[in-house]
């Protein structure tokens, strides 16, 4: 844990903030804005333990969802689309992460053709979005 706190990389240093926030409980007066949204979602106080969170999508979600409405996108794209120009290893570990929660939440609604990811329509979840 000690090596880990002195990490220099960014991603580690805010999830590892996120985790003494989580710790303390003593975040209401916090700021989450310098936060991912995944984390600014787990953490703000209005969102803790909200048993709707397993399958209300986020941001980051929607995003993907309304961009993939409209294109077909391989991996890479879906990577620069959603993370912009950040290590492109963070960006899929991202990116995988987020299909994983996404395929949990909504199975069936994204779907591959070989190397593109495509919307597989679902008119509920596009009227989710919508609205």
């Amino acid at each position: 844990y000690q090596l880990i706190k002195i990490a220099p990389f960014p991603h580690i240093q805010e999830a590892l903030k996120a985790i003494d926030i989580l710790l303390s409980e003593s975040h209401n007066n916090y700021n989450f804005e310098y936060l991912e949204p995944t984390w600014r979602e787990r953490l703000e106080p209005n969102n803790k333990k909200n048993i709707s969170s397993k399958t209300k999508l986020t941001e980051a979600e929607t995003k993907l969802i309304k961009f993939l409405s409209s294109n077909r996108a391989d991996r890479r794209m879906l990577t620069t689309y959603m993370y912009g120009e950040i290590e492109f290893e963070f960006a899929y570990n991202r990116l995988t992460s987020l299909l994983n929660r996404l395929n949990s939440k909504k199975p069936g609604l994204i779907g591959k053709d070989g190397k593109y990811y495509f919307l597989a329509h679902n008119d509920s979840t596009l009227d989710q979005i919508a609205a």
